[in-house]
């Protein structure tokens, strides 16, 4: 029988603790926070998630993260178009450098990076608006890209206060697991 690499375990077995509260928060943002319009638009819950995950794990979790937070993205509804798949993968694996480097770890540098990240949704949803042949510059901006850029930092602390503390007891856990195999050989 094959060994498998114990980072693979690792990976496999944090993804997949990520992957519940990740389709929970798709479900809230698709139920509950779209009776919940800020100024007429729907909370981004999932980009957020994908950020806190990319901020406090590293980028190959954060990769496998991205990629079902965009099949949620797509399944549930919250994205018309498969292209968040791609978009919410490539967030995920470039968004761990980038916090590594410019922000660290914690509840203000997340802020930080939610405002590059929704600003980065923002510039991919107007890209998409105006080659799908949207309204102009000012209506897009006004009716849809500004106001979920709003609304998603306003309830931006709702993934954190969620996959914080699972991040914290992952990590825990695998210093257990890696001291175990240690000691094993």
């Amino acid at each position: 029988m094959a060994r498998v690499n114990v980072s693979a375990k690792i990976i496999a077995y944090k993804s997949a603790i990520y992957s519940i509260p990740l389709f929970f928060l798709g479900i809230m943002q698709v139920t509950f926070f779209s009776k919940i319009n800020v100024l007429g638009a729907t909370p981004d819950l999932l980009l957020g998630a994908i950020l806190v995950i990319a901020m406090l794990d590293n980028e190959r979790v954060s990769a496998v993260c991205g990629i079902i937070a965009g099949v949620i993205y797509v399944s549930l509804g919250t994205a018309s178009l498969p292209l968040y798949l791609i978009f919410s993968f490539l967030c995920a694996y470039i968004f761990p450098a980038i916090a590594r480097v410019l922000f660290g770890k914690g509840y203000l540098p997340y802020l930080a990076l939610c405002l590059l990240g929704y600003g980065v949704k923002a510039a991919f949803n107007l890209a998409l608006i105006f080659m799908g042949g949207g309204p102009g510059l000012f209506a897009s901006l006004t009716s849809t890209v500004i106001p979920e850029f709003i609304s998603s930092m306003i309830f931006t602390s709702i993934p954190y206060i969620i996959f914080a503390p699972i991040s914290r007891a992952l990590d825990k856990n695998k210093n257990s697991t890696l001291r175990k195999e240690r000691s094993l050989k």
